[in-house]
């Protein structure tokens, strides 16, 4: 797994007195947040660093982060955003953007980095590269600056060059961001409408919102934000397999709120979560738990102790709590729906999550179903392909059976208690399960030729450049041996796997 810097601008202007922001929509190809409205983004490259180097030495250093500004230029220049260049642009290839930075007059440089209001940072790991985003916003100095705009597609946050990431570019004003963000039809990307969130509704000018995002960011491990419309998520360190070094916490609802999934290493690591509930008290009617897997559920007991909450969860996953302590006051089983009130802006009397029983992962495994459109996936389904089965002789079966029953749930997004939000939610669905068909024949094909061992298996079948994930392809390929053994198609010896004769 390899890491990359990389810089995301979001450009910003102003008509008649409304801010304009200019977002470009990701392609579906694209592994994380497709089909969404996100700042132009693109990974700082070897170009990048010489022309750093060089003006560096020629001007000394403009200003702090210069080396990442620059590349924030280079994205803007490569789609004709500059006016100065407008009438050159046609036909100049990649490094003619990088030529035209190192000739730009010192002064006006100057004026286009210190236009630049740092507004975040970003970890996004697509289970191959991490890449490591710092955010700007861009403040445009001048009225021509944006006059044309002409989308070029070759920067990109994604080293991938077959890709076409970026299909559509558009200003939007703040007012079409909210509207759309409520409804919700179309997916900003969260940090972006958490931003428009504390423009329109706490009010805030623009440079007080991004550097309260950087302030939050960077005194606070747990990164939380208003990821879909009445839905808060919380990301916490966690004790949990790689690639998922991190659990999610989610709050939903307006009037009526539930705290979905509390887990943690620590209280110190849910310090934003308990500021939040001290601000909604009044709100929240209790916690949902969607499995009995610590990472999950390691804070119910304290919440309990400071707020008195009610607890939910299913009945099997209830019995695992009550060994350790904790008594689950409401049991919830398929087909239960849980309300959550009216959802004002789609005009929703009748808000409400369904219950979803989701076994595979434990056998108390259970998903939510939010009647706006939205999946809480739980330990079920993850956007990067990865489930484990429970250690439990039909855990692979029963998660297959899972997996196959959220298909006919037509849901917008999906939020797994680990890593990024779903969006492509049929996809992931699909994938999963041609997965786990192609791990089973896989398998046998490997008991075939005489392997006869978890690792000699595990080592045909586990990519070498992703081994974060070695722990979790392992544990999936033994409950797929252990369903093999129960259905009676292979036989276990101590260690040894075998085809069966029958």
């Amino acid at each position: 797994m390899v890491e990359y810097g990389a810089i995301s601008v979001i450009i910003f202007k102003v008509k008649n007195n409304q801010p304009y922001f200019y977002l470009v929509k990701r392609s579906s190809e694209i592994p994380i947040f497709p089909d969404t409205w996100t700042p132009i983004a693109g990974a700082i490259n070897k170009d990048d660093q010489e022309v750093y180097s060089f003006l560096y030495d020629k001007l000394g250093n403009i200003i702090d982060d210069m080396k990442s500004r620059l590349t924030a230029v280079r994205l803007m220049l490569e789609r004709n955003l500059f006016s100065p260049f407008e009438e050159e642009q046609a036909g100049k290839t990649k490094q003619d953007v990088y030529e035209r930075i190192r000739n730009l007059d010192p002064d006006l440089l100057s004026v286009y980095l210190h236009s630049m209001i740092p507004s975040g940072f970003e970890t996004i790991d697509d289970g191959k590269n991490i890449f490591n985003v710092k955010q700007y916003i861009y403040v445009s100095a001048g009225r021509s600056i944006f006059k044309r705009i002409n989308l070029i597609n070759k920067s990109t946050i994604y080293i991938n060059p077959r890709l076409r990431l970026e299909t559509k570019s558009r200003w939007f004003s703040t007012k079409q961001i909210k509207k759309f963000y409520e409804k919700p039809k179309e997916l900003f990307h969260p940090f972006f409408a958490f931003l428009i969130h504390l423009i329109t509704d706490k009010k805030m000018k623009l440079i007080e919102a991004a550097r309260s995002r950087v302030t939050t960011l960077e005194n606070d491990e747990s990164v939380h934000y208003q990821i879909l419309p009445y839905i808060w998520k919380f990301m916490t360190p966690a004790l949990t397999l790689p690639p998922f070094h991190t659990t999610n916490i989610y709050v939903i609802g307006d009037e009526t709120k539930y705290i979905i999934d509390p887990g943690a290493n620590s209280v110190s690591d849910i310090v934003n979560l308990i500021s939040f509930i001290d601000a909604h008290i009044n709100e929240i009617e209790g916690i949902i738990l969607t499995s009995a897997n610590a990472d999950h559920c390691n804070q119910v007991l304290e919440l309990k102790k400071r707020y008195d909450f009610p607890i939910c969860a299913s009945p099997s996953a209830a019995k695992i709590m009550k060994r350790e302590g904790c008594v689950i006051n409401q049991l919830v089983r398929d087909g239960d729906k849980i309300p959550l009130g009216t959802y004002k802006p789609a005009g929703m009397s009748n808000w409400f999550m369904e219950v979803i029983d989701l076994p595979g992962n434990s056998p108390g495994c259970i998903g939510l179903w939010d009647s706006r459109g939205i999946l809480f996936t739980g330990s079920t389904l993850h956007k990067t392909l990865i489930n484990t089965p429970g250690p439990y002789h039909n855990s692979f079966d029963d998660l297959f059976k899972s997996i196959n029953k959220l298909k006919k749930y037509t849901a917008r997004f999906g939020l797994s208690g680990h890593g990024n939000i779903i969006t492509d939610v049929k996809a992931s669905i699909s994938l999963n399960l041609k997965r786990m068909k192609w791990s089973e024949k896989s398998i046998l094909k490997h008991l075939k030729s005489g392997k006869t061992q978890v690792d000699e298996i595990a080592k045909e079948l586990i990519s070498a450049e992703l081994p974060s994930w070695q722990r979790m392809t392992r544990n999936s390929i033994e409950a797929n041996l252990e369903k093999l053994v129960f259905h009676k198609k292979v036989l276990r010896r101590g260690d040894d796997y075998f085809l069966s004769k029958q």
